[in-house]
């Protein structure tokens, strides 16, 4: 690593590399160097502060029966005022960031088990909902006190867990979570800005935009088939997001938008979908203002990021063509769903093609399996025989095995122009 470092100056002379191309190496690697370092010792203690602070839980737990409710009372805030000193002492000592995380988590935790343990001993009615919402309020500016990652990652997990028991199983909209959520982004901004290439930094990537999916549904209670549209309007935001030039080198964003735009229109695909969004009523304006701002989110970071044909790429115009599709299936559900199962089929091709132009293994089964997946499919709603289904099934698995071997034909092809041209 050193030896590149060194050779940077002289490859930005030669015109090799540009200045921002060499400070994005640098940045790489003490970005690699940091994770190399901390990330292990991070993991495996936040590991163990974990397991010691269920571990004296369970300790009260087996005797708690025999305890006065005063004794009870001491022993559930005891450990929560413990855990306070600790983290005071990691802030003004400015001690390691592994023993900030080890408090950090003590505490988050104590402070649920405190909570939980008052409310039983004093019988103070209540339900997971708002102990949840509690919890996380408590909590919330622990992150920034610590500047911990492992703090971010507990707060992101439990705000998606508090939506997912409020919107899914209270049926009531979790409101709160936005808040909550508003208060974790500038944590991450700040993540990506320092550390744009760290593994930490690329799991933001991954487990933020998962947490908005999986919340979407806790928004969209009694929406019916109008929530495809809403959820394709999402995963383009999404995806388009991934294109923005500070996260396009580390594709997380574009993964995920890509296999869930393949995901929707694979599940929409089918008949009754688009039978049933034919009966489907006017639905609520509120549901109407969420898509629209969603893909107008989506339209605008497209067209900032240069996409005003979106033809050229096939994921953004399959996100501005899906509604198009469902005002068509509203008249005629047969006409929108052969378009739909159209664009699976497009989509598949080109980035099949696209997979083979750029010698891209991940992108060539991508687009091999959404073909398969579209097949497969068509097998629960058409009248095919088992031999033609299995005859189809024969002739994916051999496009598979041939469209890899000639990718590997191909790039070993380029290997070798490229050290006949260096000799």
């Amino acid at each position: 690593m050193s030896s590149i470092i060194k050779d940077l100056p002289e490859l930005i002379s030669h015109n090799i590399i540009s200045e921002q191309t060499a400070k994005n190496i640098e940045r790489y690697y003490a970005a690699k160097k940091e994770d190399q370092g901390s990330n292990t010792l991070m993991i495996f203690g936040s590991i163990g502060a974990i397991l010691v602070g269920l571990g004296i839980i369970l300790i009260f737990a087996h005797n708690w029966d025999n305890f006065s409710k005063t004794v009870k009372t001491i022993l559930a805030i005891a450990p929560l005022l413990l855990c306070q000193i600790a983290a005071g002492y990691a802030i003004f000592k400015n001690k390691s960031q592994l023993f900030k995380d080890i408090a950090g988590i003590l505490l988050f935790f104590t402070v649920g088990s405190s909570i939980a343990l008052v409310a039983q001993i004093y019988n103070i009615p209540g339900d997971l909902e708002g102990y949840l919402l509690s919890w996380t309020l408590l909590c919330m500016p622990l992150m920034y006190l610590l500047r911990s990652n492992m703090l971010a990652f507990l707060h992101l997990g439990f705000i998606t867990y508090y939506a997912v028991v409020a919107g899914y199983f209270e049926t009531e909209r979790p409101w709160p979570y936005l808040l909550l959520l508003g208060a974790f982004i500038p944590f991450y901004l700040r993540r990506l800005k320092e550390h744009p290439f760290g593994r930490i930094t690329s799991l933001f990537n991954l487990l933020f935009p998962l947490s908005l999916i999986i919340t979407l549904g806790a928004f969209l209670a009694g929406v019916g088939e109008f929530g495809f549209l809403v959820y394709m309007a999402l995963l383009g935001f999404i995806y388009n997001t991934g294109l923005i030039p500070k996260l396009e080198s580390r594709n997380d964003y574009l993964r995920l938008g890509s296999v869930g735009i393949a995901f929707i229109l694979l599940f929409s695909s089918f008949k009754w979908v688009w039978e049933e969004m034919e009966t489907q009523q006017v639905v609520e304006s509120y549901y109407i203002i969420l898509w629209a701002i969603l893909f107008a989110g989506m339209l605008y970071i497209a067209i900032r990021n240069g996409g005003k044909q979106f033809y050229k790429n096939a994921f953004q115009a399959v996100t501005v063509l899906f509604p198009v599709v469902y005002l068509i299936g509203m008249a005629n559900s047969v006409l929108a769903a052969i378009l739909d199962n159209v664009m699976v089929l497009a989509l598949g091709v080109i980035t099949v093609k696209q997979g083979i132009d750029k010698v891209d293994f991940r992108k060539l089964n991508f687009g091999l399996t959404i073909i398969a997946a579209l097949i497969i499919c068509r097998f629960f709603d058409t009248n095919m025989t088992f031999a033609l289904r299995g005859v189809l099934f024969v002739c994916v698995g051999i496009g598979f095995f041939v469209a890899n071997s000639m990718l590997v034909k191909k790039k070993r092809a380029n290997v070798l122009n490229t050290t006949e041209d260096e000799n």
